[in-house]
C-alpha cells in the first residue's frame, strides 16, 4: 500500500534518520565490512556470491551494484521485513524515540483503546513479574515444572510463572498500582462480559509463558492448563499493537546468536519442545505460539539464516505441518528440511528419553523438505500407478510454481520425474499445461494453505469459523468488492449456504472445481485460534475496503489514458476515491 506522505513525514523521516545510525541498523541484517568511505557486504535481496551491497553512513543510504535495488533505512526494512510505510515508520520511530502524531500507526493502533507501546510494554513487564513471584506459594506449579523436567535456572531465565486462580488476582494487585482496567483489557491481560462491566483476569490457574520480543520485552503471555480437563489447553494473548502471532518466534532473543553462529535453525510448535531442547544445551531453535508457520515468520528467521529443519511431532498432523510449511517457504531464497520423530514422540519428550546426541543424529539425517513432499505425495496418491503419478504431478504443481529461482525450480522438477521414473520432458508438460487443474490463472500460483495466509483468504477464515459474524461481514463486504473472482466464488457460496441452512457444512458440496473443494476441505481441518475473532474480521474487512478502492483507482488510471474525454470526471471520482481511503486509514 502506497502512503499517502506529507512534509511533516520529512520533517520526521529526517529527525529519525539522524538519530540512527543506517550502517549500524543493516548490520544486524548483513555483515559488513569497511570499504573506504562505505560499508560493504553481500546483498540480502539476491543471491550474492562477491560483496555489491554498500552502505554510505554520511549519506544514510544503500545500494546494490548487482541487483540495483537501493534506498535508505525505511525502504530497508520495508523491503526485508515487507512493512508498509507506515509500518516501517513506526518501528524506527519507536527504535529512534521519535514521538509520532496518532495518523502515523497502524490501523489496530489507531484505536482510542490502545495505551502507547511503552506503557504496554511495561504493563506486560509488571505482568510477568507478578506470575513469576507466585510460583512457590502454588506446590502444583512447582510440581508441574518438575515433572516436565524444567530446572529452576530455565524457570528463572524465561520467567515462566503462575496465574492464580482468582478471577481479579492480578486485575486487584495492577489496579492498586495505577493501572486502569481500560489498560488491563487493552493488554489483554484482563477481560469482561460486556462493556462497562468489571474486568476479570484473563489467566487464572495456569502455567505462564512470557512471550518476549527479539530484544527480550515481553509482548503478550500463553496460559497452559495443569490438567486435561480445563480447555483450551493453551489460551494465549490476543493480538495488539506489541503481540502479532504471524510474526511472532518463541524463544527468538535467545537463539538468534546461535542461529546465525549454527547457520541453521530449528523450528517446533510448543513452547515445552523449545525449552526442553534449550535447557540441553541446543540453543538455535525457535518455536511458532499457536499457529502455522507463515511467510511472516520466515521473513524474521532470513535475518539470521537461510537453513531451516522444521521438526514435527511423529504422527499425521506432524505430516501434513511439514508438507504445509515446506509450501510456505518455497517462494523464498531458503533451504530447508524435515524431521518427523517416531511415532508418539514430540522433541521434548524424544530429548529427555534419548538425550542430546541422538537428538542431533536425527537432526544430521533430515529430509530435504521438497524430497519429503514428493514421497507423502507419492504414498497419499498411490503414486506407483499411472493415474496416482498424475496426481502427484498435480499436486507437487503449486508447490514447484511458487519456486522462483529456476535452477532450483528445474532441479526439483528432475527429482520428481526421477521418483516417479517418468521422462522428465513429460513432468515438465504436464506442469506447464495449467488448464487441467487451474482453470482460473489469478490462482493457478496459489495453494490452499497460502491462499487462507493472505487477505482475502483470512477474512474466509474468519466468517467460517464465526458464523455469527457473517452478517456484520455482508453490511460491508460483497462479493463483488473482493478483487478476485476466487475469493468472490468462495464468498458467495458461504452467503448462500448460511442463508438457506443457517450453517456452512454444505459449502463443500456446492464448490465446482478443484480449487474451491479444497479450500473448504482445508478448512475443515485447518488449526483454529479465534480469540479475537470479531476484532480481527473488522480490521480485516476495511483493509479489503482500501484494497477494492486502490483497485477501482488504478481502473480509473487505465481509463484516462485510452479516453482522454473522460479524465475530467475519472480524475473526480479518484478524488473521492482518495478521500474515502484517507477516511479508511485514520480509523472513520
Amino acid at each position: 500500500m502506497n502512503a499517502v506522505h506529507s512534509p511533516y513525514d520529512d520533517q520526521v523521516k529526517e529527525e529519525i534518520r539522524s538519530r540512527i545510525d543506517i550502517a549500524a541498523f543493516i548490520g544486524r541484517y548483513v555483515k559488513l565490512r569497511s570499504a573506504g568511505r562505505n560499508m560493504k557486504g553481500l546483498c540480502p535481496f539476491h543471491k550474492d556470491k562477491d560483496p555489491s551491497f554498500n552502505v554510505n553512513s554520511d549519506k544514510g543510504i544503500y545500494h546494490c551494484f548487482g541487483c540495483g535495488k537501493g534506498g535508505d533505512i525505511f525502504s530497508f526494512l520495508m523491503e526485508i521485513d515487507g512493512l508498509t510505510f507506515p509500518e516501517a515508520l513506526r518501528q524506527l520511530a519507536d527504535e529512534a524515540g521519535v514521538a509520532l502524531p496518532e495518523r502515523h500507526s497502524p490501523s489496530v493502533q489507531q484505536s482510542p483503546k490502545f495505551p502507547s507501546k511503552t506503557e504496554m510494554l511495561a504493563l506486560n513487564e509488571t505482568a510477568m513479574r507478578f506470575y513469576y513471584s507466585r510460583i512457590k506459594s502454588n506446590p502444583q506449579a512447582v510440581e508441574f515444572f518438575k515433572k516436565r523436567g524444567l530446572t529452576a535456572e530455565v524457570v528463572r531465565e524465561f520467567k515462566l510463572g503462575y496465574a492464580p486462580p482468582g478471577w481479579r488476582s492480578f486485575a486487584d494487585f495492577a489496579v492498586s498500582r495505577g493501572v486502569s482496567e481500560s489498560a488491563l483489557l487493552a493488554c489483554g491481560l484482563a477481560s469482561s462480559k460486556s462493556e462497562g462491566s468489571q474486568a476479570y483476569d484473563r489467566f487464572r490457574n495456569r502455567i505462564i509463558f512470557p512471550l518476549t520480543d527479539i530484544t527480550g520485552k515481553p509482548v503478550g503471555f500463553a496460559g497452559r492448563s495443569m490438567d486435561n480437563e480445563t480447555m483450551p489447553k493453551y489460551l494465549n494473548s490476543p493480538e495488539t499493537p506489541v503481540y502479532r502471532k504471524s510474526r511472532f518466534l518463541y524463544g527468538i532473543d535467545k537463539a538468534r546468536n546461535a542461529i546465525k553462529e549454527l547457520d541453521y535453525v530449528l523450528i517446533v510448535e510448543g513452547y515445552m519442545d523449545f525449552l526442553g531442547l534449550y535447557q540441553r544445551e541446543i540453543r538455535n531453535c525457535v518455536a511458532t505460539s499457536g499457529t502455522a508457520l507463515t511467510p511472516e515468520h520466515v521473513s524474521v528467521i532470513r535475518r539470521f539464516t537461510k537453513n531451516l529443519v522444521f521438526v514435527f511431532d511423529g504422527d499425521q498432523a506432524g505430516m501434513t505441518a511439514a508438507e504445509r510449511a515446506t509450501f510456505t517457504i518455497a517462494p523464498f531464497d531458503v533451504d530447508a528440511r524435515v524431521l518427523v520423530l517416531p511415532t508418539n514422540e514430540d522433541p521434548d519428550t524424544y530429548i529427555q528419553k534419548k538425550g542430546k546426541d541422538s537428538f542431533l543424529t536425527l537432526v544430521k539425517a533430515a529430509q530435504d523438505s521438497i524430497e519429503f513432499v514428493i514421497n507423502k505425495a507419492i504414498a497419499d496418491h498411490n503414486g506407483r500407478t499411472p493415474r496416482g503419478k498424475s496426481e502427484v504431478i498435480n499436486h507437487c504443481r503449486p508447490l514447484f510454481e511458487s519456486i522462483k529461482d529456476t535452477i532450483v525450480r528445474s532441479s526439483c522438477i528432475k527429482q520428481l520425474a526421477e521418483t516417479l521414473d517418468i521422462d522428465e520432458r513429460i513432468v515438465y508438460s504436464k506442469i506447464k499445461n495449467r488448464k487441467e487443474t487451474s482453470p482460473d490463472p489469478n490462482t493457478a500460483r496459489k495453494t490452499a494453505v497460502d491462499f487462507l495466509q493472505t487477505l482475502e483468504g483470512n477474512f474466509i477464515r474468519l466468517i467460517f469459523f464465526n458464523p455469527q459474524l457473517i452478517t456484520m461481514a455482508r453490511e460491508r463486504i460483497t462479493p463483488e468488492s473482493l478483487t478476485d473472482q476466487f475469493s468472490a466464488n468462495l464468498y458467495s457460496i458461504i452467503l448462500t449456504v448460511y442463508t438457506q441452512s443457517g450453517k456452512l457444512d454444505q459449502c463443500i458440496s456446492r464448490a465446482e472445481d478443484p480449487e474451491t473443494k479444497t479450500i473448504f476441505s482445508l478448512l475443515a481441518v485447518y488449526p483454529v485460534s479465534e480469540e479475537n475473532a470479531e476484532e480481527e474480521l473488522f480490521h480485516t474487512m476495511k483493509k479489503l475496503e482500501i484494497k477494492y478502492l486502490r483497485n477501482s483507482a488504478r481502473q480509473n488510471r487505465k481509463k484516462m489514458e485510452n479516453n482522454p474525454g473522460q479524465r475530467a470526471a475519472l480524475l473526480e471520482e479518484n478524488n473521492r476515491i482518495m478521500s474515502q481511503i484517507n477516511r479508511l486509514e485514520k480509523g472513520s
